[in-house]
C-alpha cells in the first residue's frame, strides 16, 4: 500500500477545529481511556487524537502517520506535558510493528466516505497485528447512505464550469468526462433530497467489513424535481454517546458529501421509482466508482452507466474502448 502525500498545514489546522468531529472523537476515547490503557492513532495527522488520549490519562500512545505532520504531533505533545508518553512513527500502519499490542485503536483515515485509499483494508490489518483481542476500535462503525438528489448550482459547476463562456468552441467530450468524475458537496450548494436515504452498506470495523461495495436498489422519489445525481454520505458510530454523520443535513462538518452526477438530468414526480446501483472497487491504491439509473417509463426510457474510469485522462496507448452508456428519449416524465 503506498501513500499519495500530506496535507497541506492549514488542512490540519482545518481537522483540528472541526468541533462537532472531534467532541464526538473526544466522547468515544473519554469512554475508554483508563490509566493503563494503550493508544495507536492511525493516520495521526498533526496528533489531535493523540493529545486527547494523554489528556484523558492514557499510559502510552504511538502515534502514525506517514507524513512529516507526525513530528508536529511529537512536538505538540512535549508542548502539553506529554511527551514521555507519546512516540511517534513516519509511516504507514501497515509498514511498522509496534512494541507491543494496543488497547484501543482511533482513527480518522476517510475522506468524504470510508472507501478511500487503503483505509478497510488498514483497519483489516490493524485488528490482526496491532490491536490486543477485546480491544477497541473508534469508530465502531460507519453506515453508507444514498439519495437522489436535485442539486442544480453544483452540477452545472461540476459538469460545465466554463458556463457560456465556450468562444462557440465544442467541449462536449469534457463535460461527458466531468460527469463521470466524483464530486464533493457542501451545505451552501442547495442540494435538495428527492428520495430517502438509502442505507448502502454498514461497515463494520470489528466484524464484517469488506473492501469493496456493490449496491442495488430500487428508489421511490418523494418530491418532484429534477434529479441531477446521486449523494452519498456516512453516518459514523465512535462508540457509546459518540455520533456524528456528514449527511448535509447535519451540523458542517470538514468532510462534505460525495456527489456521482448524471450525464443526463432527470425530470421525476413523486411517486416515480427508480432503478438504481452504486459500486466502489479497489484498483491499486484508489477506488473506481461507478452508478448506474435507469427507468421504465414508455416515454421516459432512461438507463445510465457511468464510471470514474471514464473520466479519467488517459493515453491511447493505455486506455480500453469504453465510454458511459445510455439509452434514452427526451428526459420528461409521461404526462
Amino acid at each position: 500500500m503506498s501513500y499519495s502525500g500530506a496535507y497541506p498545514l492549514w488542512d490540519y489546522g482545518w481537522m483540528m477545529g472541526d468541533q462537532v468531529r472531534n467532541q464526538a472523537y473526544y466522547r468515544a476515547l473519554q469512554n475508554v481511556i483508563t490509566p493503563d490503557t494503550v493508544v495507536a492513532d492511525i493516520g495521526a495527522g498533526a496528533g489531535l487524537f493523540s493529545l486527547m488520549a494523554c489528556q484523558l490519562g492514557a499510559r502510552k500512545v504511538y502515534a502514525i502517520e506517514p507524513s512529516p505532520a507526525v513530528w508536529l504531533a511529537g512536538e505538540l505533545a512535549q508542548k502539553n506535558g506529554f511527551g514521555d508518553r507519546v512516540e511517534c512513527f513516519q509511516a504507514l500502519s501497515t509498514e511498522i510493528n509496534l512494541p507491543e499490542k494496543v488497547d484501543v485503536v482511533v482513527s480518522d483515515l476517510r475522506s468524504f466516505l470510508p472507501y478511500h485509499l487503503g483505509h478497510l483494508a488498514a483497519i483489516a490489518d490493524i485488528k490482526e497485528r496491532l490491536l490486543k483481542p477485546g480491544g477497541v476500535l473508534i469508530p465502531e462503525r460507519d453506515r453508507v447512505y444514498a439519495s437522489v438528489v436535485q442539486a442544480e448550482k453544483v452540477y452545472r459547476r461540476c459538469v460545465s464550469p466554463w458556463g457560456d463562456s465556450n468562444f462557440g468552441l465544442d467541449f462536449s467530450a469534457m463535460g461527458s468526462k466531468l460527469a463521470n468524475t466524483f464530486h464533493k458537496l457542501h451545505p451552501r450548494d442547495s442540494v435538495v433530497k428527492l428520495s430517502p436515504s438509502h442505507q448502502l452498506t454498514s461497515l463494520e470495523y470489528l466484524g464484517d467489513c469488506p473492501v469493496n461495495l456493490q449496491a442495488n436498489l430500487s428508489s421511490s422519489i418523494e418530491t418532484s424535481g429534477t434529479g441531477h445525481g446521486l449523494m452519498l454520505w456516512f453516518d459514523s458510530y465512535l462508540g457509546e454517546s459518540a455520533f456524528f454523520s456528514n449527511d448535509l443535513d447535519s451540523p458542517e462538518l470538514i468532510y462534505g458529501a460525495a456527489f456521482l452526477p448524471w450525464e443526463t438530468p432527470l425530470v421525476v414526480s413523486e411517486g416515480d421509482t427508480l432503478e438504481l446501483g452504486v459500486g466502489a472497487n479497489l484498483v491499486g491504491d484508489h477506488y473506481v466508482w461507478s452508478w448506474k439509473v435507469s427507468t421504465s417509463y414508455p416515454e421516459n426510457n432512461i438507463a445510465l452507466n457511468q464510471s470514474t474510469f471514464f473520466g479519467s485522462l488517459l493515453s491511447p496507448a493505455k486506455s480500453q474502448t469504453g465510454k458511459s452508456t445510455s439509452s434514452k428519449s427526451p428526459p420528461r416524465k409521461p404526462s
